[in-house]
């Protein structure tokens, strides 16, 4: 039920879908905090950008969280995440360094 309105919410877009999305980040589950980062990529809404910046940020969130939030953030496409993706780039959980790499690179190739 968690994962059908999760994909609900991305179809339907917007803040509100956003700010639901970004609620349920404080769950327990690392599979279903996953697919809230790779929703709020996919849906390339850049006011998704602050809570997706919030979970890369958070080492207390599971690598693989982290991961999917940086990757989510290349997908937006904004490049006023390059600097903040460049930092992670270097970070020591190397899941995240390196999708964070990936999402430098893909940004500066668009540019």
């Amino acid at each position: 039920a968690r994962f059908r309105a999760l994909f609900t919410l991305r179809n339907l877009g917007g803040p509100a879908a956003i700010e639901w999305i970004s609620r349920a980040f404080e769950d327990d589950s690392a599979l279903l905090k996953h697919e809230l980062a790779y929703c709020l990529g996919q849906m390339q809404d850049e006011r998704a950008i602050p809570v997706l910046i919030d979970v890369l940020q958070n080492i207390c969130q599971e690598p693989m969280v982290r991961h999917e939030a940086g990757e989510a953030l290349g997908a937006i496409g904004n490049p006023k995440v390059l600097d903040i993706l460049k930092q992670y780039s270097e970070d020591p959980v190397v899941e995240v360094a390196e999708t964070c790499q990936l999402a430098v690179k893909r940004l500066e190739w668009f540019q």
